[in-house]
């Protein structure tokens, strides 16, 4: 229908504005001047790859522009439709308008900044083949050279058909890993052929839970080559970002003795009133309800017994499987956790499910487990 109207623009257009975030939705405009002062593309201090995953990439943009103006050579890379899976999120019918957005959103950025996208399909060899995952099933072990992509492409999936619970018997679940082990072993296949090619001297990706995060990170720590990630925020109403270490921000590692010194340390006086200054909506005592509390719910009634919150995460969060996690399961922590509870008769135990679930979506909710 575009194609025979005419209307591909206005509407790609009206899309994207009905379905991107106000906060990130504005077209940068940049000066002639800007675009004047960008150094020859043979002039440069070294290159830097930046991995666009989303459809409205204003971040990605500022900041390859940002680098320009110091000397480096900004390489941004995106999908169209190279990979199997374009993103970590199911789109089900709209899956390919939202690659049509992408394709849209990308040529007003190129135009707007004077800087290219790269496919990461032209990183690939012409002569490349795809491995043969085709018996695989959810859970089995799959590495491309020394990086195990298995992990990943878990996350991935659970975050693709949101739910934590997988089923390797699913012919959809099992097709759904195949095609995020796909995805990480063409992306580091890619990624070694820009390693080869150019001084590249770092990285700046996505979610590190995540294949198209997880494992551009990867190859380049493995070739010695920082990785960073974006982090959006809000100060004062405005929108900021920051780059933060790969090392900050990964789901795996954490020190026992920092989380031992921790739960051992007893707050004093003056930590609470610290707290209060710089967390001043905990110091009220009343309860505040959202239009996520269930109907006719009054949520957590006063009680002069000892009440306990569980709080639950998204069950289809990336972060919720770390490599060093003390539970290997989510739901062992959570069924280990009311059992130990439940055993105290002068406890109220309420168990909050993640806002997530009613926001973003899912399809295992915890009320269903707990049932």
């Amino acid at each position: 229908m575009f194609v025979t109207l005419g209307l591909q623009k206005p509407a790609l257009a009206a899309y994207e504005a009905l379905t991107q975030n106000q906060e990130t939705r504005t077209i940068c405009n940049v000066s002639e001047e800007v675009l004047e002062s960008y150094p020859s593309e043979n002039d440069h201090r070294g290159t830097i790859l930046i991995f666009i995953k989303d459809s409205n990439p204003v971040l990605q943009f500022v900041l390859a522009s940002a680098l320009k103006l110091r000397d480096y050579n900004p390489i941004l890379v995106a999908n169209f439709g190279s990979l199997p899976l374009e993103t970590t999120l199911k789109y089900h019918w709209i899956e390919k308008s939202h690659l049509a957005v992408k394709r849209y959103n990308m040529t007003k950025f190129e135009r707007e900044f004077n800087l290219p996208v790269c496919p990461i399909g032209a990183f690939l060899k012409s002569h490349y083949e795809h491995p043969t995952v085709s018996h695989l099933r959810i859970g089995d072990a799959f590495r491309y050279g020394d990086i195990d992509i298995t992990p990943p492409a878990i996350a991935s999936t659970r975050r693709y058909l949101q739910r934590y619970s997988l089923d390797s018997s699913s012919p959809e679940h099992n097709r759904v890993f195949r095609d995020f082990l796909l995805d990480g072993v063409m992306i580091a296949h890619a990624i070694n052929n820009v390693l080869n090619d150019q001084n590249v001297i770092a990285g700046i990706f996505g979610e590190d839970a995540y294949v198209h995060g997880h494992i551009p990170a990867q190859v380049l720590e493995k070739q010695h080559v920082p990785a960073y990630q974006p982090v959006k925020g809000r100060v004062h109403d405005h929108i900021s970002f920051k780059l933060g270490h790969r090392g900050n921000r990964s789901k795996d590692p954490y020190q026992h003795s920092i989380v031992d010194a921790v739960r051992e340390y007893e707050m004093t006086e003056d930590d609470r009133k610290l707290l209060r200054a710089h967390l001043p909506q905990t110091s009220g005592e009343s309860v505040r309800s959202t239009r996520y509390t269930p109907n006719k719910a009054t949520g957590v009634p006063r009680s002069d017994r000892f009440t306990v919150l569980v709080l639950s995460h998204l069950l289809w969060d990336g972060a919720l499987a770390p490599t060093d996690a003390l539970f290997p399961d989510f739901f062992q922590w959570l069924k280990c956790t009311i059992d130990t509870l439940a055993v105290h008769p002068e406890m109220n135990v309420y168990l909050k499910a993640h806002p997530g679930e009613a926001i973003r979506g899912t399809n295992e909710t915890l009320n269903e487990w707990l049932q």
